[in-house]
């Protein structure tokens, strides 16, 4: 029986790879290799076999796996034909380009320009070379500053359901301590579905009002926010900002005007959650239930 590059059988190794392909993870897959073959597989070869069969995924989506990150994850989106996507990246000898993807536009579009990233604040020069730096990136590749993205069943539940939106946002959700925007919505049942999800650059201004004023409404479309009736989300200022600076521009009120006999008067609200209940555990619940319950036990 012939023996692969990192030691294993044949055998052995489509075992490990059909462990891997169940995204099982290390000890499982240690107890289940020690049970079937009695032998002790180390994490370096259960990694090292892990990377390979990522490789060859990607070879088999026609994507090369010797791209940048944001190569591949912009591949992976292009060929997707059930999702709309807009994107912003950065290289050093084009700047910003702006690519769109739209459900019913299979075309792509690519755009450079800075505007839809920077709007009234320029991006300090060495404030975006240090963010390369942190990312490892080097000059000959192009970074991922922003993407949001939308399937299709998302938009056509915003458009049976557009009265009650929510945003709120994760922080550092991947190695690369990205910013998750999601916007959900209320259909007739009240159970909650996704709408729109954005990576975000940063926590800024600037950041919240790229997804929210621009990427938002180019992949729902303009036409749909009029029905909006509330949107809520959490005290985040820049996010509250955001939301308001979109339900109150001209472009908005003109379709409300345009549809008056059908439209609702968006308005941004908190949400309850974040005033009663999350302010509850941190504020109250922590700061001075716990202290007087320690002073009563001791």
């Amino acid at each position: 029986m012939s023996t692969t590059d990192n030691g294993l059988k044949d055998d052995q190794q489509k075992e490990l790879l059909a462990l891997i392909q169940v995204s099982a993870d290390f000890a499982t897959i240690r107890t289940m290799m020690y049970q079937k073959f009695k032998i002790i597989i180390s994490d370096t070869t259960i990694d090292f076999a892990r990377k390979r069969f990522m490789r060859d995924t990607l070879r088999t989506l026609g994507i090369d796996p010797g791209h940048s990150s944001c190569d591949r994850l912009l591949s992976y989106f292009k060929r997707r034909k059930d999702l709309s996507f807009i994107s912003v990246t950065h290289a050093v000898d084009t700047g910003f380009v702006t690519m769109r993807k739209y459900m019913k536009d299979t075309v792509i579009r690519n755009i450079s320009t800075g505007t839809e990233v920077e709007n009234k604040e320029s991006i300090n020069p060495e404030e975006l070379k240090s963010w390369r730096d942190s990312l490892k990136v080097d000059d000959g590749k192009r970074i991922l500053v922003a993407l949001a993205w939308m399937h299709n069943d998302q938009h056509r539940k915003i458009l049976m359901y557009p009265e009650v939106l929510s945003a709120d946002v994760t922080f550092g959700i991947c190695k690369e301590d990205r910013n998750l925007l999601r916007v959900c919505g209320v259909d007739g049942d009240l159970k909650v579905f996704e709408t729109m999800n954005c990576f975000m650059p940063s926590k800024q201004f600037r950041a919240y009002d790229w997804a929210i004023s621009v990427a938002f409404p180019k992949l729902v479309g303009q036409n749909i926010l009029p029905y909006n009736s509330i949107f809520t989300s959490d005290q985040e200022m820049a996010l509250a900002h955001s939301i308001r600076k979109l339900i109150n521009s001209d472009k908005i009120r003109n379709l409300e005007k345009e549809y008056s006999k059908t439209a609702f008067n968006s308005s941004h609200r908190f949400d309850m959650f974040h005033i009663f209940i999350k302010e509850w555990r941190n504020k109250v619940s922590k700061r001075i239930l716990m202290p007087l319950l320690w002073k009563g036990i001791s």
